[in-house]
């Protein structure tokens, strides 16, 4: 479970990492884990699609970027780990996880670095998960899969 904040009361990784997306010119919701406010998602919207920053504030240089769909319209005959694993292995950066049961995939960039990247490299993170995105979508055959809210 997770409370809605404005990112002034996230901490200071949550703040700094809201602070780049306006910089970058998206406009980030952050939502504080009510368990653990160790953990925050940020999650902003680039050409039509809902991404998230998942943050760890115990942990500033690790970066993890996710994308997910839910894949409704998937035939039960779709092998869809299969299509992940494939992916898997000729991708850059990121990996492609699927959730059978709940019939969703993620796709996600994870590093370790500099607490925030440079513009460039998370622009080229962001293609590289849209890239997998549709490649994984394209083999799937979804016509309009559902991004994750």
């Amino acid at each position: 479970m997770s409370a809605m904040i404005d990112g002034t009361h996230a901490g200071g990784l949550a703040s700094r990492w809201k602070e780049f997306l306006i910089e970058g010119g998206y406009r980030p919701t952050v939502a504080v884990n009510d368990e653990d406010p160790r953990y925050a998602s940020i999650q902003f919207k680039a050409e039509g699609r809902r991404f998230a920053v998942l943050v760890d504030e115990e942990d500033p240089s690790f970066l993890h970027l996710d994308l997910g769909y839910v894949l409704e319209d998937v035939r039960s005959d779709v092998g869809l780990l299969e299509i992940a694993n494939t992916l898997n292995a000729s991708l850059k950066v990121v990996k492609v996880t699927v959730e059978d049961g709940e019939r969703l995939a993620h796709f996600q960039a994870e590093s370790f670095g500099e607490a925030l990247p440079s513009s460039e490299t998370f622009e080229r993170l962001l293609s590289q998960l849209m890239l997998a995105a549709d490649q994984f979508l394209e083999r799937v055959q979804l016509d309009r899969p559902r991004a994750l809210a």
